[in-house]
C-alpha cells in the first residue's frame, strides 16, 4: 500500500511499479482529498483506492485493487508507458538527475 495526504497521482505511479511483486496494491488518500483521485483511471490499473479520515477507524474502501497482475496493463507495452506517463512515472536515472 502507498499513502499520500493529497498526490494521488504519484501514489498511483509507486504502487503502480510495485505492483508487480505484490498479490494487490492499494493506495490510501487522506478523506478530504480523495474525491481529487479519478476513480475510473486507477481502476484500469487494477490498484484500489482506500479513504482514511483522521477519525479512529474512519477507513473506506472506495476501490477494490483486483486480484493478480493485470495482463493486459503489465503486458501491452502501450498501456505500460501510457499509464507511466499519465501519473508522471520517473526512471530511478531520472529521479537522481532531478
Amino acid at each position: 500500500m502507498t499513502a499520500k495526504v493529497s498526490a494521488w497521482k504519484r501514489a498511483l505511479s509507486q504502487a503502480y511499479v510495485g505492483r508487480a511483486a505484490v498479490e494487490w496494491m492499494s493506495i490510501a488518500m487522506w478523506s478530504e482529498t480523495v474525491h481529487r483521485v479519478d476513480l475510473d483511471y486507477v481502476k484500469r490499473t487494477g490498484i484500489g483506492v482506500i479513504s482514511v479520515g483522521i477519525e479512529p477507524g474512519s477507513v473506506e474502501v472506495l476501490l477494490e485493487p483486483s486480484n493478480g497482475v493485470d495482463d493486459f496493463v503489465m503486458v501491452n507495452p502501450r498501456v505500460s508507458d501510457r499509464i507511466r506517463q499519465d501519473v508522471g512515472f520517473r526512471e530511478k536515472a531520472d529521479v537522481a538527475t532531478a
